[in-house]
């Protein structure tokens, strides 16, 4: 299994240590027996290759179906079968070794076989290579935590060809996603040679949450001490999506703030949207005779992208367009709208409109 089901009271770095997937080498020739001969097929010409004492030689073993390794990496693992006397036994030995290679490169469940061919005495034999792959991706677990997005996060590691580490790594960066608690999987044969089914068995994180807040870094003009309540979703339709509602006043002002985040790709490509609305009244003495009011609004769309993420760190880019407007009024006198800063309108309005460009 690639990562074991582990107790509850284990910490996440504990489950990560723990997660290897242990080298299974496939059977010498991965496909059905009616699509491997027990010798390479020579059609009407003298130097069949048959098991035996018969000896030929190969001036290379060419790879076909598979475009990890270079052909110069193949003639390496290969060279003391080239060019020398060698038996049907040598052919399946230099086979051996190319599977061999793949599995100590991490893919696992890729392996290497001998198809029917021509084979003219010195010249090349080709050895065909039975890519590993998942066939199906098995979620189990979840609740309220979609499928999909799920596998969809799991099969980013889970290319083809199969690779150990790319599925370990992938994994792990899964399990530390916040809505989940606990992850195992287990890999397993699939329904014909080369093919995988992994099984993935998570655990739900609880996804809500609610904050309260008590602060006095407010502006004594607005009363300093400030009172906050904050309540999030992580998951609000069961596809990571957020949403936070925030509410916070002082003596003088009270806010109201709104997000709502969705990701847009199993990368974690995050669309964004904020809303907030203030008011507030100068309280401090003795500017509060002139019955200072205020009125804002903001509104924010982002969308934020990983370029790079690990078990430890994650460096992203992501761009913000920004729209805020706000007003300004004098109950004194019933003056009503008035500019009391820069860039206002006679009618104490400001409006800024800003495109941002960001990376953390």
């Amino acid at each position: 299994g690639i990562c074991p089901p582990s107790s509850p009271s284990e910490k996440p770095e504990d489950i990560l240590r723990r997660q290897q997937i242990p080298p299974t080498t496939l059977p010498g020739s991965p496909t059905p027996p009616s699509q491997t001969p027990d010798k390479p097929m020579v059609k009407d010409r003298p130097e069949v290759i048959a098991p035996g004492d018969q000896t030929f030689t190969v001036k290379r073993f060419v790879l076909t179906g598979s475009q990890v390794f270079s052909q110069a990496e193949i003639d390496r693992v290969t060279v003391v079968f080239l060019n020398t006397p060698i038996t049907f036994a040598q052919v399946l030995e230099a086979r051996s070794k190319i599977t061999e290679l793949y599995v100590s490169r991490g893919y696992i469940t890729t392996g290497a076989y001998i198809p029917e061919q021509d084979f003219q005495e010195g010249g090349d034999l080709q050895i065909a290579v039975v890519e590993g792959s998942i066939e199906s991706i098995d979620i189990q677990g979840n609740g309220r935590l979609n499928s999909g997005y799920l596998r969809s996060r799991v099969a980013l590691g889970a290319k083809t060809p199969l690779n150990r580490e790319q599925l370990l790594e992938g994994l792990q960066l899964l399990r530390i996603n916040p809505l989940l608690s606990n992850l195992s999987a287990t890999l397993e044969g699939g329904s014909r040679p080369g093919k995988s089914i992994l099984s993935v068995k998570i655990k739900e994180a609880a996804s809500f949450a609610t904050e309260f807040s008590l602060n006095n870094n407010r502006s004594p003009s607005v009363g300093s001490f400030r009172r906050g309540v904050q309540v999030n979703e992580a998951n609000l339709l069961g596809y990571g999506d957020g949403l936070t509602i925030g509410y916070g006043n002082t003596d003088g002002s009270q806010s109201w703030d709104f997000s709502y985040s969705l990701p847009v790709s199993p990368r974690d490509t995050t669309l964004s949207f904020n809303f907030g609305v203030s008011n507030s009244d100068v309280i401090e003495r003795p500017f509060d005779a002139l019955q200072i009011e205020s009125a804002s609004r903001y509104y924010e769309l982002t969308l934020r992208h990983p370029l790079r993420r690990t078990l430890t760190s994650e460096l992203a880019m992501g761009l913000t367009f920004s729209r805020r407007e706000s007003q300004t009024k004098l109950g004194f006198e019933n003056i009503g709208p008035f500019p009391l800063s820069a860039g206002a309108d006679d009618q104490g309005r400001t409006k800024v409109s800003a495109v941002r460009f960001f990376r953390n």
